[in-house]
């Protein structure tokens, strides 16, 4: 089988092995040297702060991805010490995803849900908006539901995202009308913003200017989903390619680099009457293999060959 490593380390994490003898790269843990608690390089990364419930780690290293080529990412994980109420540790194990100017992608930047057209040419500063259907659109009452994105310009409708974007409450839960004949209106709660590239020659944004409701979801890209650790070596993986909006193993649209992510003691971060699960992180992973059936074994995953 072809492995494409992409560095002189194993696969694309800097220090996903402790292969500096540290922590470096990833702050929320420190280190563990004792035997059997560690694979590769003589430590792990070691969750030992007895008071993270769900909180979110992240890497400090962006990775440049290519959404087209296949990629595996694989964290092995095991519980050191249950809680205080003997639950393994837990939690969310993926990645978060950035745009090529290194900012954070939401779902709400990302197209999927509404997806429709402006069937009149509108202008920065209208607050009554006419497209071709919002049957798809959110009348939630929760604000981050009602979102609003357009496309166009530096972000045009083919790429999927845009950072156009009314990211909460942009339209009340009454605003969608259907008029009939193939189009609705939208009634927004202030004027449409000036996205000065999106607009044409007259200063409007166009018939046929592609928007669509923005509306949150999962925080990041939960690819491993969000299991309970074992207190024996556990390795989790999944095969990242392609763009959509996408929390899970799938990347997002945009997406030009990645970081690691891991909330920790997700599942149980409610119950906080004494010390959360403890346990260590080792042979992170993450890089290119020649298509989605030439993952790494798990055999080579856990074993000491990490460098």
């Amino acid at each position: 089988m072809g492995i494409v490593y992409n560095r002189r380390t194993t696969g694309l994490f800097e220090n996903g092995a402790c292969q500096k003898g540290d922590s470096t790269n990833f702050g929320g843990y420190s280190t563990r040297t004792e035997s059997g608690d560690y694979l590769s390089n003589g430590r792990s990364l070691y969750m030992s702060n007895v008071n993270a419930r769900g909180s979110g780690t992240l890497g400090d290293q962006f990775i440049p991805v290519d959404t087209s080529k296949v990629y595996q990412l694989a964290y092995s994980v095991k519980t050191i010490t249950q809680s205080y109420n003997n639950r393994n540790g837990s939690g969310h194990l993926g990645y978060a995803t950035y745009d090529e100017n290194k900012n954070f992608i939401e779902l709400r930047n990302c197209k999927g849900i509404g997806d429709t057209q402006l069937t009149r040419a509108a202008s920065p500063g209208d607050t009554t908006i006419y497209v071709a259907s919002a049957s798809g659109w959110s009348t939630s009452t929760t604000n981050h539901q009602r979102g609003l994105m357009l496309f166009g310009g530096d972000y045009p409708y083919s790429e999927g995202y845009t950072r156009y974007w009314v990211p909460n409450n942009a339209y009340a839960t009454n605003a969608l009308t259907d008029l009939g004949g193939g189009e609705w209106s939208i009634t927004l709660n202030s004027g449409l913003p000036t996205w000065s590239a999106a607009l044409d020659g007259n200063g409007d944004y166009p018939i046929g200017t592609y928007l669509s409701n923005g509306r949150a979801g999962g925080s990041y890209n939960y690819a491993m989903g969000a299991p309970v650790y074992p207190q024996t070596w556990t390795t989790y993986s999944a095969v990242c390619t392609g763009e959509g909006r996408s929390s899970e193993a799938q990347f997002r649209y945009g997406t030009k680099f990645i970081k690691f992510l891991n909330l920790r003691n997700y599942n149980y971060r409610t119950e906080n009457a004494g010390n959360a699960a403890l346990y260590v992180m080792d042979n992170l992973f993450f890089g290119e293999i020649p298509s989605t059936s030439d993952t790494l074994p798990t055999s080579f995953l856990q074993s000491d060959r990490f460098r």
